[in-house]
């Protein structure tokens, strides 16, 4: 579903020295043992799963698991090849792990069994759920397992009521592995990220992001498989990479762009052996000097004999709970798209148009195809066609895998060079009325909890190498996922049209499916309200205090009946309006059932309080109940009005607080009114109470007053501004005056200070500017950086040596490219020396 076709992949579990490899083929059926010398395999189970190897490699643990519902833990001897069943009084059973003396550590429901490598019970540990891997250390002090949180434990043998808590609950954690020493763990998050813990000092470390990590045998080193990303999110390679525990560094072992490998397992302590995709086994030293030698190349086919008898097929164990699999329409992202387009990479919007299906939103749209077969669909126009819904045109286009413009739910959902396929997909959701965020967290719980509530979602997983999309319907309480997969079931091998409700392994377990393998994110798609406010008619000039009526449409356009809501007028300085605006009026909108749409006046007055300006006057409905809403983009819909307002006071100097060191001072303000118009003879100013109007240079945008032989001391200054239309602004602001004094007729100097300043105007517009004031307490290097609220740089001034004194220069709000930024909220950064500011 990304950049290449959906293939299956061959995985290495171990290898014995030389003489043999465990193995599962490009099926991803069956588990093997092949004998290296004379090419002989043994089947060991007909499903995947992990496998555990016991020291010098003289057992194996695996567990056989039919879909008949028999499923059982064994152990292999390798020399014999003879297998033993171990006793299990569950049908929820885990891999069999081995400690160095030989106790053998396994699941049976919610129980860990100790037992030797004879079978016989030892000892049973109650863990109060079913988990599918529970190692034991290799010193046999430990069992490590993860709860129903998918959070990971570990329980002391000897003392079973002394149990330690390894992990934060941040991320769902699978499959611990420990260290050949006992002293560490590796544990993986189903969000595909390695973390490794230390049992004498918890806390969790995360190494990197990747999969099937391996320890080295001295416990050194770790082996992965790491995903290269490729263009918008898809995974476009793996690369094996290690990690050094002591160092704490990762670097790749391969940089091979057109060859993925993977199931690193350690040969010797310097020799990796991992996976390449033609399925041959090679092996690389750690310190990379010398090429890739050939270990082994598995068999396509490989000639078996069979452990156990298989058992005749039966239909599945009845789901855990009272509420089945919900049963949403299900649409193929190949067989069931128009014939000119090629679905191969379209199983996001192949996913998202079942769920919109299932609700229903969009109607029935019927064409016949002929592949597999002739059949009529009814869906799979939506997702490469242009269509209308909701107010919204799906006309964006990306091309599809043979060079064809898809529109639709593809186009969107993969738009600008397949930027951000979950988002968008989330946003294609709301666009539909319904609900949708992207969880970067999954869980067991969350999913559960979605299904248990006839919500189903989106998962992002690792069927395949590069990603894929696919809808999660019900679940098996052996953490199985019921799910309708748009490529069809990998349980019977892609491609093909049994994809309604296949099933696959949740990470960690083994229950004889597919393994989803990473669980990236969910998408969830969830019945909401949708408010949407429109056709607001108004005046297109106001003045203060003046009293209107104005008039709009409020509908719900979501697929569920609205509680009241608040729909209020704001005047704003810009989009989109918001409840931090100035408020005009606001009233309680009763309920609203799914489709309805009403029309309202509002009677409301005009703030007494703005500044003259072009505003936007806009309706905005705030939602106050507990319903969630769809879409929240279309709450508020705005026109353009005239206002005729107060003066703007724009800025004063010096600036408030400053300390000024002369005792001759400039006082000024600077102001406007490009509505109204202002006359000079309606401006006064004032210091310490005194009008100096009469002494001050005055235009229609400033006045200034120099003030001299001024003392030490505090002063306060006001500036008034009346416009044409007889509307008054003041400010008042205060500044000080510090002289220098002279001690036994020597001049005692301002003591050295470096100090940024608040820069003037401020707030202030882009066609005025800002003056940065800053001070230099001596000669030294300056710069300084203007960054927005993302903490980027926007700006930069490198102003190099200055003299001590203060200093300003101007901002007029564009960027080092020259652009004008955006209104906002922006921070100073001062560096002068060793001071920052």
């Amino acid at each position: 579903s990304g950049a290449t076709e959906n293939r299956g992949a061959a995985r290495l579990y171990a290898t014995l020295g030389e003489k043999a490899v465990v193995f599962s083929p490009p099926t991803e059926k069956g588990l093997y043992f092949q004998d290296l010398a004379t090419g002989k395999a043994v089947e060991l189970a007909p499903n995947q799963g992990f496998v555990s190897v016991g020291r010098n490699g003289r057992w194996l643990g695996f567990k056989w698991v039919e879909r008949s519902g028999r499923r059982f833990p064994v152990l292999f001897r390798t020399r014999t090849r003879q297998a033993l069943v171990l006793p299990a009084q569950s049908t929820q059973v885990g891999v069999p792990s081995f400690s160095n003396d030989g106790t053998v550590a396994y699941s049976d429901g919610r129980r860990i069994v100790l037992t030797d490598s004879a079978g016989n019970v030892q000892k049973r540990i109650s863990i109060g759920s079913y988990a599918n891997w529970t190692p034991i250390s290799p010193d046999g002090r430990w069992v490590a397992y993860n709860d129903a949180t998918d959070q990971i434990w570990v329980v002391s043998v000897e003392n079973t009521r002394k149990r330690v808590k390894l992990t934060d609950d941040r991320h769902a954690y699978f499959h611990p592995l420990w260290s050949p020493s006992s002293e560490k763990l590796l544990i993986q998050s189903v969000d595909g990220k390695i973390f490794l813990t230390d049992l004498q000092f918890p806390g969790l470390r995360e190494i990197a992001e990747g999969t099937n990590p391996a320890w080295s045998p001295d416990g050194r080193y770790v082996a992965f498989q790491k995903p290269r990303w490729g263009a918008g999110g898809l995974i476009s390679d793996w690369d094996i990479a290690i990690y050094t525990v002591a160092e704490q560094k990762v670097r790749l072992l391969t940089q091979t762009p057109e060859i993925a490998e993977n199931s690193p397992v350690f040969l010797s302590a310097r020799q990796v052996a991992f996976l390449r995709g033609d399925q041959r086994v090679v092996t690389l030293s750690l310190t990379g000097k010398q090429g890739a030698r050939l270990f082994a190349k598995l068999p396509e086919s490989p000639s078996l004999t069979a452990l156990f008898a298989p058992e005749k097929e039966n239909a599945r164990p009845a789901l855990e709970g009272a509420t089945g699999a919900i049963d949403i329409p299900y649409v193929h992202q190949v067989y069931d798209t128009p014939g000119w387009f090629d679905g191969y990479w379209a199983c996001g919007a192949t996913s998202a148009i079942m769920i919109i299906a299932h609700y229903p939103i969009l109607p029935e749209w019927p064409l016949y195809v002929s592949q597999p077969f002739g059949h009529r669909i009814y869906y799979g126009r939506y997702i490469c066609y242009v269509y209308s819904t909701h107010r919204h045109t799906f006309n964006i286009w990306s091309y599809d895998r043979l060079g064809h413009k898809g529109y639709g739910g593809y186009g969107f959902i993969t738009q600008k060079n397949w930027a951000d396929t979950k988002g968008y997909m989330a946003q294609y959701f709301r666009y539909h009325g319904l609900s949708s965020s992207v969880d970067w967290s999954p869980s067991w719980s969350k999913l559960r909890g979605e299904i248990d509530s006839q919500h189903p979602f989106v998962l992002l997983n690792s069927l395949t190498s590069a990603g894929h999309y696919i809808d999660v319907v019900g679940y098996y309480g052996d953490r199985s996922v019921i799910v309708n997969d748009p490529y069809g079931d990998k349980n019977r091998g892609y491609t093909n049209y049994y994809g309604k409700q296949a099933v696959y392994d949740w990470p960690g377990y083994n229950n004889g499916n597919a393994n989803l393998n990473t669980v990236w994110c969910f998408i969830f798609a969830r019945q909401a309200v949708d408010w949407e406010a429109d056709a607001l008619n108004a005046p297109d000039t106001l003045s203060l205090r003046q009293s209107f009526s104005a008039s709009f449409t409020l509908s719900n356009q979501g697929l569920v009946n609205g509680d009241s809501v608040t729909a209020a007028l704001y005047f704003s300085p810009d989009m989109p309006i918001s409840s931090r605006d100035a408020l005009a009026v606001r009233q309680l909108v009763p309920p609203m059932a799914s489709g309805d749409t009403l029309s309202f006046t509002l009677d409301a007055t005009a703030p007494d309080s703005l500044s003259s300006r072009v505003l936007y006057l806009g309706v905005l409905v705030n939602p106050s109940g507990e319903k969630q809403e769809a879409d929240r983009g279309n709450n508020y819909f705005s026109v353009p009005v005239v206002l005729k307002g107060l003066p703007s006071i724009l800025w004063v100097h010096p600036n408030p607080g400053e300390s000024v060191p002369q005792d001759s001072v400039q006082i000024e303000a600077t102001y406007r009114d490009n509505i109204v118009g202002l006359d000079s003879t309606w401006v006064r100013l004032f210091l310490n109470g005194k009008d100096v109007t009469s002494a001050s240079q005055i235009s229609s945008s400033r006045i200034r007053y120099t003030a001299a032989k001024l003392t030490s001391g505090n002063y306060t200054a006001r500036v008034r501004v009346t416009n044409k239309a007889g509307y008054t602004s003041e400010k008042s602001w205060g500044f000080s005056v510090a002289l220098s004094t002279e001690v036994a007729g020597k001049s005692e100097a301002l003591p050295e200070q470096f100090a940024l300043l608040q820069n003037a105007p401020n707030p202030f517009r882009m066609e005025q500017g800002t003056k940065i004031w800053f001070q230099v307490g001596s000669t030294a290097p300056v710069a300084i950086d203007i960054y927005n609220v993302q903490g980027q740089k926007v700006k930069h001034w490198q102003l190099g040596e200055l003299p001590a004194g203060k200093k300003q220069i101007f901002w007029d709000g564009r960027n080092d490219a020259g652009r004008a930024l955006a209104a906002g909220i922006y921070f100073l950064h001062f560096r002068s020396g060793n001071f920052r500011a």
